[in-house]
């Protein structure tokens, strides 16, 4: 079967309905989808903290490879939200490979970027490279996800889509 050539745009769209949904109707916060350069979502939680939302969503391998954060996409998401008076904030949306035989995990991690900066190279599964550790990494490997999942400067939560029959 050919690859669907909208697959990458339909993997975007259903991280940042999926985050959508768990900020909305999950924690009752308001929230918008706003597709711009650097954000793709604004929340308000109950405090009237406001979120610019960059989301990342990725199919994996089993330890497969990891996100990586570039500087150019951590300034457009901090410019966006200087704009608007927001935090900037990184969602990631992990996958696991996809075989409806077997049940499929979908782990949600939800971090603002100064935590991310903050735990790059001192949390398992978070690192930073380049010459002034400027590209941020974020890797959902299985050996990393109990730092990940259980550190209180990450908001984790997990979807898990049972086998399916074909």
């Amino acid at each position: 079967m050919a690859k669907d050539e909208r697959a990458s745009k339909q993997l975007g769209d259903f991280g940042e309905q999926l985050i959508m949904f768990l900020i909305g109707r999950i924690y009752e916060h308001r929230v918008a989808l706003v597709d711009h350069v650097g954000a793709d979502l604004i929340a308000t939680d109950r405090r009237n903290k406001k979120y610019a939302i960059s989301v990342k969503s990725r199919v994996f391998e089993k330890d497969g490879p990891q996100f990586e954060f570039a500087l150019d996409q951590q300034s457009k998401l901090e410019s966006f939200a200087a704009d608007f008076d927001l935090i900037p904030t990184v969602a990631f949306v992990c996958i696991d490979k996809i075989d409806i035989s077997k049940d499929i995990n979908i782990d949600i991690y939800m971090i603002e970027l100064s935590d991310f900066r903050k735990l790059a190279n001192n949390v398992q599964g978070i690192t930073a490279t380049g010459i002034n550790n400027e590209i941020l990494h974020f890797s959902n490997a299985n050996r990393n996800q109990k730092f990940l999942q259980n550190h209180e400067l990450i908001n984790f939560h997990r979807l898990t889509l049972s086998g399916l029959q074909k």
